[in-house]
């Protein structure tokens, strides 16, 4: 399928300000997140910041709806290692004995606003294919 004609995908960039915004909320929680949170919450805090830095600006490729920095594949695969830190290092606090539910719920968030994100990664992929 040729990148111009697929559908309108929505933006990467709400998601990426999502992962952001959420790593900031943790970052205020410190406390509430256990032994593991400091070093945690500082290695999502670079990844997310990595990506959202990497979208910027957000250009589209003429025709698309596709910011030009995710048509790349190598890009692509990069982007899913910093996503996958934040989903790792998400499940990691969830292990804790006493994750509080607001805690909990914004884990969840990071996590279910990655998975979208990677599906949006699949949805470029397959309409490149």
């Amino acid at each position: 399928m040729d990148l111009a004609a697929t559908p309108p995908a929505s933006s990467f960039g709400p998601l990426a300000d999502s992962l952001c915004d959420g790593v900031r909320w943790l970052e205020n929680r410190m406390d509430d997140l256990g032994e593991q949170g400091p070093m945690a919450v500082e290695f999502m805090r670079e990844s997310a910041t990595n990506l959202r830095t990497r979208l910027e600006p957000e250009t589209v490729a003429p025709g698309s709806d596709i910011p030009q920095s995710v048509q790349a594949r190598s890009v692509r695969h990069d982007f899913r290692n910093l996503i996958a830190a934040v989903v790792g290092f998400s499940e990691l606090l969830l292990l804790e004995d006493e994750v509080l539910p607001d805690v909990k719920e914004r884990l969840l968030a990071l996590k279910r606003d990655s998975r979208e994100f990677c599906d949006q990664l699949d949805d470029v992929r397959d309409s490149a294919a």
